[in-house]
């Protein structure tokens, strides 16, 4: 990498943002709202009792932030993104900025517009600090996606001082779409976070989702079944096959896992 910057400029990571007359917020804190993870550092997508009764492998995976975002309106000509990552994975068959990176969308009209990027160095410290700027100042309204397989640690939002900061309007579908799958559910292999088929369909619908894909690891467990069964759901899309080792095992997990969920919600959309 460090070759091939000498060469073209615009592969180089360069120097991380000037921070003088920011302010940052914290993720957790309002205006800001956090979506598809539990409020709370380090961020995670189900509580880690959960997971560590499913198995060590989804124990492992609930570090992702996969489906997780932030979203606000600022007239700030500058969104800077402070977070501490950990750990860094790195796939010889998907991008780095959809492992572990995180993208950005302007919601104008109702539609939703790609903006940019705040991509992190593979070899860089666990801290890392990026920018997006705009052309003028202006009041947008903003929403970042987190990585798909990294986890986040701590999460910062920073805008200029003299910028409103204010929350978004809620989704037009407030109550989520809950998805469990495989790899393919958690965001394997887009190239980007706001690729995941999941993120797309939020944008084109306006609605809340959780990700709860788990890469290789999402077998139908009895504990995962009933965490999904209490959660409030617009809809619920159970799609872990391609992670069952036999047939024999789907046949033993899938009908009970999808019943678990029926019995505490009768009318729900189960697809």
């Amino acid at each position: 990498m460090s070759e091939i910057a000498k060469i073209d400029r615009n592969v180089a990571m360069g120097p991380g943002p000037d921070l003088r007359g920011i302010r940052f917020t914290s993720v957790l804190d309002a205006p800001l709202s956090l979506h598809g993870l539990i409020s709370a550092f380090p961020l995670r997508r189900i509580p880690e009792a959960v997971a560590a009764k499913a198995s060590d492998s989804v124990a492992s995976l609930n570090q992702s932030a996969a489906g997780g975002r932030v979203r606000f309106v600022t007239d700030s000509s500058r969104v800077v993104l402070r977070a501490r990552m950990h750990p860094k994975f790195t796939f010889p068959h998907m991008t780095f900025l959809g492992t572990s990176c995180f993208d950005a969308y302007i919601r104008d009209g109702g539609k939703y517009r790609y903006c940019g990027n705040f991509m992190c160095d593979p070899g860089g410290p666990e801290l890392f600090e990026r920018e997006i700027r705009f052309e003028c100042a202006m009041e947008r309204e903003i929403m970042i996606d987190l990585p798909l397989y990294d986890g986040v640690d701590e999460m910062y939002v920073g805008i200029e001082d003299n910028a409103r900061l204010l929350p978004a309007p809620g989704y037009s579908l407030p109550v989520p779409v809950v998805y469990y799958g495989s790899s393919i559910t958690q965001g394997g292999c887009a190239s980007r976070p706001g690729m995941a088929y999941e993120a797309i369909i939020s944008r084109r619908f306006d609605c809340d989702y959780i990700n709860l894909g788990w890469a290789g690891s999402a077998l139908g467990e009895a504990a995962v079944a009933r965490y999904i069964a209490g959660l409030e759901m617009s809809v619920f899309v159970l799609d872990y096959d391609h992670n069952a080792p036999d047939a024999a095992h789907l046949a033993a997990t899938h009908e009970e896992f999808f019943l678990t969920v029926r019995r505490s919600n009768p009318d729900l959309p189960v697809i």
